[in-house]
């Protein structure tokens, strides 16, 4: 059959077969076929992991191997009914993205510091068992007190959640460090890499995530980090300083699990600041900072690769929110004072092969 030839072994104890007297049902897909054995009609392996939960969707990288996807927006499970088996092609692995929820900045009557984009977890576990795996997802920091993102979590691996970004001291730790302002410097990064612990998985993901901008000087305030960059710099000249200052915030991490599209993840917001800067919310997400009258203000983070959703603009001396379901950072209000922005939920992504 299909130019194989030879005997086939017998099947072993315990391998589900038909019976030995019925009908031939040999059938040929991807590669996939019984064989007639002195027991009977051997039932083929699982080639993939068969598994449900979140927003799914498949789509091919080359012309052999498809991807199926799920997309997390909310807390969740990932369920896997069934492992692969038989096919050394298609072994139990599935590459995740876990994104925290991203800093808010602090109100203020001067400018504040621009909130940090959420931790990133990403890499491959490996499952040895079928089940049920929560997945839990981080929810953005508020625009006030503590500010920090809400960590998310996966298999037991936490993706931190962004820092809060600061009106009057250094920004806070968290996932990327959120802005200062500006007289002291941005927070730091404390992603790290974590491994599985929950039963009936391996495997260690990678972190990513950078400190937030500051000290900004006058009037400005620094740019959250985010999952790809530091928060800052923005290039001058100013009329005021031919310095850069770091009001921008950092971009985010380029992932492409979700659709095959190289989107980014977990920017940082931007810091407000004073008339004429015009520092951004980083790519992935974050928020735009506010600016004092007159000035246009900074812009959020372009529309392109952004993924669920883009970080708002400022409105006056209001920071932009961060985006909904990317881990961005929000935007720092700006002089002479107003609202900073919350920052916006995290993601879980997973994709496994499903043909090759």
């Amino acid at each position: 059959m299909g130019n194989r030839m030879g005997n086939s072994p017998a099947t072993p104890e315990g391998t589900p077969t038909a019976a030995a007297n019925a009908e031939p049902a040999v059938y040929s897909i991807s590669d996939q076929y019984t064989m007639n054995t002195d027991k009977g009609w051997a039932i083929p392996p699982n080639p993939a992991i068969t598994a449900s939960g979140g927003i799914t969707g498949t789509y091919s990288v080359g012309p052999i191997i498809t991807y199926k996807y799920h997309a997390f927006i909310s807390d969740n499970s990932f369920i896997i009914s069934e492992l692969a088996a038989g096919n050394a092609s298609q072994p139990n692995g599935v590459e995740v993205l876990l994104v925290a929820g991203g800093g808010g900045g602090e109100p203020a009557t001067l400018v504040s510091g621009g909130g940090g984009g959420g931790g990133i977890l990403e890499g491959t576990l490996t499952f040895t068992s079928d089940g049920t795996y929560p997945i839990v997802i981080g929810g953005g920091g508020p625009d006030s007190s503590p500010r920090d993102g809400s960590p998310s979590t996966f298999c037991g691996c936490v993706a931190l959640g962004g820092g809060g970004g600061s009106a009057s001291a250094a920004g806070n730790p968290g996932g990327s460090g959120g802005g200062g302002d500006q007289s002291n410097s941005g927070g730091t990064a404390d992603q790290t890499p974590d491994a599985a612990t929950a039963s009936g998985v391996t495997g260690t993901l990678t972190g990513y995530g950078y400190a937030g901008g500051g000290p900004g000087g006058g009037n400005v305030g620094g740019g959250g980090g985010g999952a790809g960059g530091i928060g800052g710099p923005t290039a001058g000249p100013y009329p005021w300083s031919p310095a850069s200052d770091d009001t921008s915030g950092g971009p985010g991490r380029e992932n492409s699990y979700l659709n095959n599209t190289p989107y980014y993840w977990a920017g940082g917001g931007a810091g407000g600041v004073s008339s004429g800067r015009q520092g951004a919310g980083g790519a992935g997400g974050g928020g735009g900072g506010g600016n004092g009258h007159p000035g246009a203000g900074a812009a959020a983070s372009p529309d392109p690769l952004q993924g669920y959703a883009a970080g708002s603009n400022k409105n006056g001396v209001d920071g932009g929110a961060g985006g909904t379901n990317t881990g961005g950072g929000g935007g720092g209000c700006g002089w002479p004072g107003g609202n900073s922005a919350a920052g916006g939920s995290g993601i879980c992504v997973v994709r496994y092969k499903t043909a090759s």
